[in-house]
Formats: structure tokens, sequence, C-alpha cells
């Protein structure tokens, strides 16, 4: 597959992240529109009058040639004529999955209670057409290479739909896993170890239920929207009203609020603990699955490796989503549009709440000129509600007024906001999204995506290829061409038995050839599946005055 230039990092000369385009593929361009297409021989891709004798056998070698593309394939329309009284379909379409396009959402905004969704469907035109030729089979009539969407990268194969069939022997080895009673996410653990990859506030109990105190406290600890003198008020008045001035846990976390009230340290820079507590309690989950204290040492460091694996996995997932998926708009504005091709799909749907936020919730208030640029003065009228409600105002009574002061440049693409948003998660704020749209600015402002929020924040994973006269690389192809002869003779009984009387041969050889195996001893035996061997030199010692018995099992 030749493959684009991509994942690159560009800066220019202000030290500003200017992201190049995630693609994969050739790209031409027919009637001023992209196309991409898969570069392989001519041979090897469908053609225009192909013949193939069934349906199945056309969706196979389609599905085959897509999965070497880059793309997925899906069922489309079919015909058959009332005057055919066969069960041959007359008319069978085959399309990328990416065809077609998908209606927006009827719920959006942020507090939409609906699922965060994206869409595949780019309106691709690319398609496989066939016609049935009566005696003779189907034969392609028409044949769409190019796709308008970037193809999948070859290392994310793993990640398409084409790619999550368990084959013959897989399907063996989870069912006698389950004789064992091994569950089924067990059963694939364990194939993955074959194949060693994966691709193939503590304040009573009362208080806790207390709906009324959980608002409060929450619309005081959780927002960075107030001043530290504000929040001694209103945590002052929280203590009085609920009787907790004695609340010896509350008192000594008012101690403590210079480290943990957003209120006290708004003007530091947060963005690498955005979801800190989310962040930890995954962490611990990962860790807690696959490690115990019962491990030696040996035993640890594998699990902590399997630990890094499902993680390294998960990222790759992750970035294939951003990559491959299209989100649902909450907007038609191309700012939204472009926020989606620069950022990860996670970050993406922060800022497009801001976006949305602005639209329903900011409004300019005056605009007035300073040096090069201007100053707005913006209402956001969703942050009054939410201080009005921790002021507790009443209804009936004015709603406290909120507002903020943006100071705006254009033409040096610079944006400036009072409640320093940006300053602490680097991220844009619905109230400089307002001002940017007021200035009639188009575009997303490149300047202010942070390299670590975007796409193509990772450089290209860098492949290192194993020794392969490691014993553990040997064990592994041995076991990996086995099972490929498996799954090709599973449905041809004379084959799959020509195969075993092969396998019963090799047999014989080996005790041939090792007439009395060598015996190895359980620390060579360990020593040989690491890959690793016990130093000359000993450096690391058993601490003194510890039990030994730990480092005796190792």
């Amino acid at each position: 597959m030749l493959m684009a230039q991509t994942d690159t990092h560009v800066f220019n000369q202000d030290n500003d992240y200017e992201p190049v385009p995630y693609s994969v593929g050739v790209v031409s361009e027919e009637a001023g529109e992209k196309l991409w297409v898969i570069d392989i021989p001519v041979g090897e891709k469908p053609a225009y009058g192909m013949m193939y004798y069934t349906l199945e056998q056309e969706y196979e070698y389609y599905k085959d040639y897509a999965k070497r593309a880059g793309f997925e394939v899906r069922l489309s329309q079919q015909y058959k004529s009332k005057k055919n009284k066969n069960d041959n379909l007359d008319l069978k379409y085959f399309v990328c999955s990416k065809e077609g396009t998908n209606p927006a959402p009827k719920k959006v905004g942020p507090k939409s209670k609906q699922r965060k969704h994206s869409s595949k469907r780019t309106d691709c035109k690319a398609a496989f057409r066939v016609k049935y030729v009566e005696g003779r089979g189907y034969w392609c009539y028409e044949f769409v290479e190019g796709h308008n969407h970037s193809l999948v990268k070859e290392e994310d194969n793993v990640f398409l739909v084409s790619s999550r069939d368990v084959s013959y022997t897989q399907q063996v080895f989870l069912y006698q896993a389950s004789q064992v009673n091994l569950s089924p996410v067990k059963g694939f653990n364990l194939l993955r170890v074959i194949y060693g990859e994966y691709d193939f506030i503590r304040v009573g109990p009362d208080l806790a239920k207390d709906e009324t105190f959980k608002r409060i406290i929450s619309d005081i600890v959780w927002t960075d929207r107030i001043e530290p003198e504000e929040f001694e008020d209103l945590w002052e008045r929280l203590l009085v009203d609920f009787d907790l001035k004695s609340h010896e846990w509350l008192l000594d976390m008012y101690n403590l609020r210079h480290k943990w009230i957003p209120a006290y340290y708004r003007n530091e820079l947060m963005s690498g603990l955005m979801r800190i507590s989310s962040r930890s309690e995954s962490e611990n989950n990962a860790y807690c699955r696959l490690t115990s204290n019962d491990l030696t040492l040996w035993e640890f460091y594998n699990h902590f490796d399997s630990v890094v694996g499902c993680q390294k996995f998960a990222q790759r997932k992750n970035d294939h989503d951003s990559r491959y998926t299209i989100p649902y708009f909450h907007t038609e504005l191309q700012i939204e549009k472009e926020a989606s091709e620069l950022y990860t799909r996670s970050i993406f749907f922060d800022v497009q709440t801001e976006i949305y936020a602005y639209v329903i919730s900011c409004m300019s208030v005056s605009v007035s000129d300073v040096d090069s640029g201007k100053k707005y003065v913006i209402q956001d009228t969703g942050e009054d509600e939410k201080i009005s409600r921790r002021h507790r105002i009443v209804k009936g009574k004015p709603l406290y007024d909120v507002f903020y002061e943006v100071l705006c440049k254009p033409s040096e693409e610079f944006y400036q906001c009072t409640c320093k948003r940006f300053e602490s998660y680097r991220l844009l704020f619905r109230h400089i999204f307002y001002v940017i749209r007021f200035s009639k600015v188009k575009k997303f402002p490149r300047k202010y995506v942070l390299r670590r929020w975007s796409q193509d924040s990772l450089p290209p994973p860098s492949v290192i290829q194993a020794s392969g006269d490691s014993p553990d690389m040997i064990l592994r192809e041995i076991f990996r061409s086995v099972e490929y002869c498996v799954n090709r003779y599973a449905n041809e009984p004379e084959l799959l038995q020509k195969f075993r009387h092969h396998q019963v041969q090799l047999v014989a050889k080996a005790d041939a050839d090792v007439s009395i195996p060598k015996k190895t001893n359980k620390r060579d035996m360990i020593a040989s599946i690491l890959g690793v061997s016990q130093p000359e030199e000993i450096i690391v010692n058993v601490p003194k005055q510890v039990s030994t018995e730990f480092f005796i099992r190792c």
C-alpha cells in the first residue's frame, strides 16, 4: 500500500502547531474532487468484465480486496425481475461502508442525555456492481474504485469489522477453554498471549444522601468561575446552614483549599490534570485486574507488560476511531467541522460543547476599540443561572448578570478572555468562540490547537521486528504456520487427513532426531521463555532483615 505523508508535525515561524491532514492511499483529482485509491497491480483488484460463478465468490473477492485496500464493504441494492423464476438475482450492488449519509440526531446540545455517536458515512461512491448472465454466472459491469475519504492504515486493519472473524482453530480453542470453566474473556487473553499481540467526600451517611447539600457543595467546589473571596464566603455559609462548623474532616479539607479548590489555582496550567480522577480510576482498574500481592517479581513484570500492551492497543483503537469515523455535529458551522478534524474524538466533544454553548448562551453587551483590536463584553446566560443557583436566588428575583471581557485581534489571530479557561486548560471556551464568529472568522484558529490534543499528537509507531531466532519467536511462528494450514484445510477432509499424516511423520522424525530430550531445570526454562540469562555478576542483593521467601520463589 502506498501511503501519503501522515502523522507529521509542522510548526511555523511562531512555533504554532499546524497539523498535516491524515491521509492514506494514492490521491487523485477528478472533477475537482479528491479521490483515494489503493496502489496495487491491476490483476489483483476487481475490474470490468470479471466473471464469478456465485454471488458468494464475488462478495468474498471484493471483501478481500477491501481489506487490503483499507475500507469495509456493505451489501446494498439488489434487483430481481418478475420474469426471473430461479433463485438468482439479476443485479447486485456492493458498496463502501461509508456510502450514504446519516440524518442529524434529533436531540442535540450539552444537556442531551443521548450517547455521543459517530458516523462513518461520507457519501462515498466506491462500488462493485454485478449482473447475472444465464448459464455463466455473475459478471462485473461497473467498478468504481475511487473513495472520497482516506483509507485505513495497514497496521490499523485489525480495527475493521472484517478483521473480527474467529478462525476455526481459535473457535476450537475457545470451546475447549470453556470446557475447563474458562470464560470467553480469559480464553481470548490466552490466545493473545499465544500470539504475542492484540492484533491479531466523606461527610456522613445522612448528608451524603441530601440532594440539596450535594448540589450546593458541588456548585461551590467544582467550578473555576469564582474568586477565592467568594469561595470562602460561600463555604462559611454552607457550614453554618448545615451545622458543620465542628466537622473535623471538612475543616481539614478547608485548610488544604489552596491545593484542590479551582478558585485558588485558576491561573495555573491544568491541561495535564484534566479528568484526573477518572484517569487514576482507569489505571487502578487496569492493573488490579492483572496483578495481585502474590505475584513474584518476574510474574509482575510480565503482567505489567500485558497491561501496557492493552493500553497501547486502546490508544491505537482511539486514534483509529478519531480518523475513521465522523461525529454528529450540533451546528452547521465550519469551525465545528474543522475542530473534528483537528482534535482527538474525546477532546473534540469538549470543544463541541463549548461551540454549541456559545450559540445558545452568549451575547455581546458592548464592543470598544482597544489598540489594534477590539474588546467585547460578553454576557453568559448559562453562567447567570449557575451563579444565581449558587447564591440561592429565589424565583421571581433578578438573576446574577455574569460578564466576561474578550480581547480580540483577528489580524494577529489573538484572543484572550478574562475567564482564563484557555490559560488553564488549553482549550478555547464559549466566549472566545462567540467573538470569533462575531468577527466573521470562518476557520478554526490553529494557533490555539495544542499538539497534545490533536489527532496526530503521536509520531507514527515504529515497527520493531523481533529477532526470528529467539525461542519465543520460533514457537509463535510454528503455532501460526500450523494454525494457518489447519484453517485452510478445515473444510477439505481429504487434505486435512494428508496434513495430519504429514504431522505424524514429523513427530516420528523428531523422535529420531532427539531420542532423549535434554532436561531443563526451572530456572533455565524461565530464562529461555523470557529471552534472558542469569548475569554472571549479581549487583542486586536481598535486603537484610527481610524474609527471603519472595526472592527464593523468583
